[in-house]
């Protein structure tokens, strides 16, 4: 009876231990202040992400996703204070967690977008800048050309003239 009693608690005791191993989160309840630094942590990353998308928007970047993912972020907060409300708190970590990453991914993005804008403003402006000088430059061959074309022509119509007589009476 010791022996299967001792095999018991050995069996009880090693499972116990490494059953931290194996689970996602921890069997012992989140404390307090890890829940107000993962909701801290998610609301920073919250702003952050939101001045992101403002400055890509300025930038000209279209940025109706990365609006929709900054809801979504904003709901998974929401989410999260209520949570720690009600005393879930690792769901509140969870939550707040997750809201960090879509941040951190609205982040990037945006500043994905923000480049793009930038070198597409950047291109238009040299392709106006090369339009403007290809108009000018045919603008001026086409002027010189003209030019020379109206000279000959009025040059051969000079050429073709004939003196008329008007008015000369030939008495005789």
């Amino acid at each position: 009876m010791r022996g299967t009693l001792a095999l018991l608690i050995t069996t009880f005791v090693c499972i116990t231990l490494s059953l931290p191993l194996f689970l996602p989160f921890p069997l012992a309840a989140d404390t307090v202040p890890e829940v107000d630094k993962a909701i801290r942590d998610a609301n920073e990353n919250l702003v952050d992400a939101f001045t992101a998308v403002v400055t890509a928007e300025k930038s000209g970047a279209d940025v109706t996703v990365l609006t929709a993912d900054l809801n979504k972020a904003l709901g998974l907060l929401n989410e999260s204070r209520g949570c720690y409300e009600k005393g879930d708190y690792s769901l509140a970590i969870a939550r707040a967690d997750n809201s960090t990453m879509i941040s951190k991914g609205i982040i990037q993005g945006a500043k994905a977008l923000r480049e793009r804008a930038v070198q597409e403003r950047t291109f238009r402006g040299i392709v106006t800048i090369a339009g403007a000088i290809l108009v000018i430059a045919a603008a001026c061959v086409l002027g010189y050309f003209g030019w020379r074309w109206w000279n000959q022509r009025s040059y051969k119509k000079l050429m073709e003239m004939r003196v008329k007589e008007v008015g000369v009476v030939n008495s005789g």
